[in-house]
């Protein structure tokens, strides 16, 4: 079965909300407003990556690296791939779902909050 398409619906920005639509199909149609193709855009799927001694991605230095929502990848299998280890840049729902990417989230939204004295918008969970 193939990988569904990580697509971007403009259209949905128009439409009262304000902000575009990411989602996951393997049909070219928004499920939020019902555009079709000519409204979406193609996202690139950016992994997120961690430090692990045994991983199958081999970094600068020989570090050695995994995918948190599939541990063994180590290739792409489409063009439109990337691995990162900012969870900031992560677009694959997948790796969103992990425990590690919600960590590393939580840590790089207290360091800006920190950094800028904005506390507000942080989550009762920010400090744990």
């Amino acid at each position: 079965m193939a990988q569904p398409f990580l697509l971007r619906c403009l259209a949905c920005r128009h439409l009262g909300g304000g902000f575009p639509m990411d989602f996951e199909s393997t049909s070219l149609k928004c499920p939020r407003c019902g555009a079709a193709a000519a409204a979406l855009v193609p996202r690139v799927r950016i992994y997120l990556i961690a430090e692990v001694s045994d991983g199958p991605i081999v970094g600068i230095y020989g570090k050695r690296f995994a995918c948190v929502s599939d541990p063994a990848k180590k290739t792409f299998i489409q063009h439109q791939e990337a691995f990162t280890d900012d969870p900031l840049a992560v677009t694959n729902p997948a790796c969103k779902e992990t425990d590690v990417y919600k960590k590393l989230k939580r840590e790089r939204d207290l360091q800006h909050a920190l950094a800028t004295g904005n506390l507000t918008g942080l989550d009762e969970n920010c400090c744990e």
